[in-house]
């Protein structure tokens, strides 16, 4: 939702499995600088991947080095949750 086109800080998608922990029913994921996210199990046990602002794609797993997100300090980056 906060996506800024050719930028490769900012999330523009991930997989539906992607967490912060949010609460069960929630329909978005908030991100801000310094968020851990992660993976939960199901689909691909832990692991995921994320498209960014500038098309790139990159995947890890759980605690892997994309899971620290460094959006700009003092902005959130939200996603819509399927």
């Amino acid at each position: 939702m906060d996506a800024i086109p050719d930028n490769g800080t900012n999330l523009l998608c991930g997989d539906r499995n992607l967490t912060n922990h949010l609460l069960a029913g929630s329909r978005f994921l908030s991100i801000s600088e310094g968020d851990h996210i992660g993976w939960t199990k199901e689909i691909h046990s832990k692991w995921g991947t994320l498209c960014f602002g500038d098309g790139s794609v990159e995947g890890a797993g759980n605690g892997g080095p994309l899971t620290i997100v460094h959006p700009p300090a003092g902005a959130t980056n939200r996603l819509s949750l399927p």
